[in-house]
């Protein structure tokens, strides 16, 4: 079925009128985000203040995963910019009658792609930094993303610095998208293992799982071994007509033994491809990856101490420099968005109406005490 547009007319939650143009049909329009679920892009046409944006629409959900989206929205749409990290896509607003959110627009070539983009162990690095302050920043807030995979890393132009990877899709997983254990290499090990635990004792598997901070670790060292197996190398082994069809799920997995020799599997030492490959930026990702890729949960750093791992291997002072303003900022970010959301929060009302109603008593005292000097 071919698809064909319809133009909706919405009011979002912030009460702005979106005049949205919505593909139905046709499962081309459906682009996958986590195993059933999908959502649809869908342009806005018309709302002046989110012009340039990205309408977001959630669809195959049930009561209880709309009401979350909807908890989740409450928060997440009203934080300035000031509370939100430069590598997380922001969410602008929601329109709860089609179940979307509307985010920052997203640059017309999409997500990464591994095996299409050819990225070199120098662009390797900026995408790990620039997704760990994601990281950080989100854990910060207690929030654990759940699906850091290539189709939520999105690039974004940004001047005069390097383009910026942000990470899309935090607060989603897992009450909104559920997290399904299976053996695709982004799901952490810890959750295979517990499922094969509770099949062994005549159970049924556990189903949907709440992803850590310590499984986002891991997702995020899949990723990065993702692109620099298939950044500028092609696997002999695998026939051309599957190389441009390629989604990550269906990638090689890493060989974690301490140590697998030269091959490319391997990360204990990370293999030199034909391309892309130059010192001392391949011994940082491999020492990153090490950090990462270990099937403790336990003993995988944390998204903070990997920021100051990267910080450590720079040499020169200017570079040290803008990743310490990109730390302190994203640092700035988190307590700004604490206070915010505290802010709109039952008790941060009432708390800020009780200060306010005593400056208005301390003015009014000093109002009569003044007129009694008048007088």
């Amino acid at each position: 079925m071919m698809p064909f547009t319809s133009t909706q007319d919405q009011i979002s939650r912030k009460g702005i009128f979106h005049t949205i143009q919505d593909y139905v049909g046709g499962e081309k329009c459906l682009s996958e985000l986590y195993d059933s679920y999908r959502y649809v892009p869908v342009d806005d046409i018309d709302a002046s203040c989110t012009k340039n944006a990205t309408v977001v629409k959630l669809v195959c959900l049930n009561f209880s995963q709309k009401r979350k989206l909807k908890k989740f929205a409450a928060d997440e749409i009203w934080l300035s910019r000031d509370a939100c990290c430069r590598t997380i896509v922001r969410c602008f607003d929601y329109l709860p009658a089609i179940n979307a959110i509307v985010t920052e627009q997203r640059p017309r070539d999409g997500a990464i792609h591994p095996a299409r983009d050819r990225f070199e162990d120098s662009a390797i690095l900026d995408i790990s930094w620039d997704l760990l302050l994601a990281l950080a920043y989100l854990h910060a807030r207690g929030i654990a993303h759940g699906d850091v995979r290539p189709r939520n890393v999105i690039p974004f132009p940004s001047y005069p610095r390097r383009d910026r990877h942000k990470l899309f899709g935090h607060g989603l997983v897992p009450d909104v998208i559920g997290h399904w254990p299976k053996d695709d290499g982004y799901t952490a090990p810890e959750f295979l293992v517990e499922n094969a635990e509770m099949r062994k004792r005549g159970k049924e598997g556990r189903g949907a799982v709440k992803p850590t901070f310590a499984s986002d670790i891991w997702q995020l060292g899949m990723l990065l071994w993702h692109c620099h197996r298939y950044g500028s190398h092609w696997d002999s082994e695998t026939p051309p007509w599957r190389r441009n069809s390629w989604q990550s799920e269906v990638l090689v997995q890493p060989d974690l033994a301490p140590t697998s020799g030269a091959s490319m599997k391997g990360i204990r030492p990370l293999a030199f491809r034909a391309k892309g490959c130059e010192d001392p930026s391949h011994t940082w990702l491999q020492q990153l990856l090490s950090n990462m890729l270990d099937e403790d949960p336990l003993a995988r750093s944390s998204a903070m101490g990997l920021l100051r791992q990267m910080q450590s291997q720079r040499y020169h002072a200017v570079e040290r420099k803008e990743l310490e303003e990109d730390v302190e900022d994203m640092k700035d970010a988190v307590q700004t968005a604490k206070k915010e959301i505290w802010e709109r929060s039952p008790l941060g009302k009432a708390v800020l109406g009780v200060r306010r109603a005593r400056v208005e008593f301390v003015r009014f005292i000093f109002l009569i005490a003044l007129l009694f000097h008048l007088v």
